[in-house]
């Protein structure tokens, strides 16, 4: 893990320090925005590493369950691919078919078949076979309708008759709740009517997460967030290129990263359907 989030920060930070960076003040990141790859090295540097280390979490959990030679995994709105680089981490494994979707072709990602894709382009053949399907952070941003069609989709493909999602959440300060775990529920209701069931105790609102927020790598040994990666960024503002000592802020804007570094943030799911053929 050390060295995936090494490799990648730095060549994220090369190409950040050459940007103007005020713009990231007015945009915010958004589904949208991320065309831009300022937005995307901003998204990498304040994010990276937790993401990764989440992804790596939700991973091991499944593959305590998973018991196949091979598998199928299908990452819907995979970004630059930061749960395929947390895939590829963990080295007792299956044989792995991966596809990657997104509706921007990320820069940063690893090499892995990948398709330029809406959601809404989804059809019956994207979900031949597969054992996963991976929601990155993405169910916040679909509709309700967006998600019963793609609900649709999946129920009327040629699935595996064991079916896996791993889901990983938006969060706020506390875990009263977690954001999106009521999209994915109308997933698991139309699976439930099409005759799957949920193995185990398990349920489709369950979700893991830490209970004492605490530093990511009290709970992931392997977690590390660069020094001087967050060195260079705690201080961006007085390397920004209108930045006014006398004031010791940029004149155009208030530039400012805080990388995810708290376990607050992680939520995922990893939830087994079985089809019942009776």
């Amino acid at each position: 893990m050390r060295n995936t989030i090494e490799n990648t920060m730095s060549n994220v930070l090369l190409n950040f320090i050459e940007r103007e960076w005020c713009i990231l003040n007015t945009t915010g990141l958004t589904t949208e925005n991320y065309i831009d790859e300022c937005q995307q090295e901003y998204y990498l540097l304040k994010y990276y590493p937790a993401y990764l280390a989440e992804y790596y979490r939700m991973y091991s959990k499944l593959f305590t369950m998973y018991k196949k030679e091979s598998i199928n995994i299908i990452s819907i709105g995979c970004g630059a691919g930061i749960d395929y680089n947390a895939l590829n981490i963990i080295q007792d494994k299956p044989l792995v078919d991966y596809l990657g979707i997104d509706i921007i072709d990320w820069s940063y990602k690893p090499s892995f078949a990948f398709e330029q894709i809406d959601i809404s382009q989804l059809n019956e053949i994207h979900f031949n076979n597969i054992d996963v399907i991976v929601f990155p952070k993405i169910l916040t941003e679909l509709s309700d309708e967006q998600i019963q069609t793609l609900a649709n989709t999946i129920v009327n493909s040629n699935l595996s008759n064991e079916l896996y999602f791993l889901n990983s959440y938006i969060t706020q300060n506390s875990h009263d709740g977690v954001i999106g775990i009521e999209k994915f529920e109308i997933i698991c209701q139309t699976l439930l009517s099409k005759g799957y069931t949920v193995e185990g105790e398990n349920s489709c609102n369950q979700y893991t997460y830490f209970k004492e927020h605490a530093g990511i790598r009290r709970y992931i040994r392997d977690f590390i967030y660069p020094n001087e990666i967050k060195d260079f960024i705690n201080d961006l503002k007085s390397k920004c290129k209108q930045y006014d000592e006398s004031k010791d802020e940029c004149i155009q804007c208030k530039i400012d990263i805080y990388p995810m570094m708290n376990s607050k943030y992680i939520t995922f799911n990893v939830i087994k359907f079985v089809k019942n053929d009776n």
